[in-house]
Formats: C-alpha cells, sequence, structure tokens
C-alpha cells in the first residue's frame, strides 16, 4: 500500500472555468520509499451538481456549481501498489443581482400597476442566461404580500415591488426589492 500526496484542490466560486488540482503528485510505500516513477496514477472526478444531477466519474475537470471528489489512485493494472488518496471540494455559485428602478407613479396618473417591469441583472459569466424570468410581487412597507389589485393608484402610498421566481442555475441569485412610490406630484415639476 502506498500514500499519494502532493494535490491540492481550492474550493471555488464559479467562474465557468473547469476547477482541477494543482501540485505534482508524490508516491511513498509505507517504508518512505519514492515510487512515483514506478506506478501510473489515474484521476476521477466525480460529485452532485447545484442543481442536484450528478456528475458521473470522469477524468474532466467540473466546472459547474456543486459538491466534487478528486479521487487520485494507483491503476487496478499495477500489481506491485494500491492505494488511493480523495480530495474533496466544493464550487460554490456565484451571485447574480436582479435589480428593478424605483417605480413613481402620479396619483391619478395611472389606472393598472403592469405586471412586467425592466429589470436589470449583474454578474453572469461567460454566456450563462437566466433560466427562468422572474415575475413581480408585491407588498407593502412591512413585507407583508398583497396582491397587485389592492394597490390604491388613487392615492399617495408606498410598497416594494420584488422580483421573484427567477432562476440562474448554478448561480446564487440575490433579488433587490425597490420601491414603489405613488405620490401627489411628478419629481421634477417643481412643486413641493
Amino acid at each position: 500500500r502506498v500514500e499519494i500526496s502532493g494535490l491540492n484542490v481550492q474550493d471555488s466560486i464559479y467562474s465557468g472555468r473547469a476547477v482541477a488540482y494543482d501540485g505534482t503528485a508524490s508516491v511513498r510505500t509505507s517504508a518512505g520509499t519514492d515510487v512515483t516513477d514506478k506506478v501510473t496514477l489515474i484521476y476521477t472526478y466525480s460529485g452532485k451538481m447545484a442543481d442536484g444531477s450528478s456528475y458521473p466519474a470522469s477524468d474532466n475537470a467540473p466546472a459547474n456549481a456543486g459538491q466534487y471528489t478528486l479521487k487520485v489512485a494507483v491503476s487496478v493494472e499495477d500489481s506491485n501498489y494500491t492505494g488511493s488518496v480523495e480530495y474533496p471540494f466544493a464550487i460554490r455559485p456565484a451571485s447574480v443581482v436582479i435589480s428593478v428602478p424605483d417605480c413613481i407613479y402620479v396619483v391619478g396618473e395611472t389606472q393598472t400597476v403592469p405586471d412586467l417591469y425592466e429589470f436589470e441583472i449583474t454578474g453572469l459569466l461567460n454566456g450563462d442566461k437566466l433560466t427562468k424570468q422572474p415575475s413581480f410581487t408585491f407588498t407593502d412597507m412591512s413585507g407583508k404580500e398583497i396582491s397587485k389589485g389592492s394597490i390604491d393608484l388613487s392615492r399617495e402610498g408606498s410598497y416594494y415591488i420584488v422580483p421573484a421566481e427567477a432562476d440562474a442555475g448554478q448561480l446564487d441569485m440575490i433579488i433587490q426589492k425597490i420601491q414603489l412610490k405613488i405620490t401627489e406630484f411628478a419629481w421634477g415639476s417643481g412643486l413641493l
């Protein structure tokens, strides 16, 4: 039985690039004899991706968010030596921020609150995109969810619009709620 050392796999944040080991493998017998040049090592990655699917055993390093293990083992074809070592590592999801500009309505000028709003996404990498577009929910200022129909556009008030249900696969969603304000005067009208 041999001991394999000298390698490292760092936890990282999803970047779209494969996360592989660094270092150089060293193989020693229990007596301390270096047999690195006498064995063939097999490098196998496996694990579970952030979406819950399996990452089947492969010599290709993973790139997607998930929990993985690199197993380095002496080839089964080597009859003189046996041994293996495992290096667990994680690729954490990167953060994506969805934000919507504050909305200001003037009393009496708007009849209904829209279902959709323009939104901005920051943090998508390497051609990643949302796998599910956001819908929008509404809350009062205390954070209690309310229906869109309960927003009274005939009088002043403040509410929050919350982008919801968006998904970017292996990316953590950071949702920024924004304020929906109903006011008597339009900004810039000169009236205070």
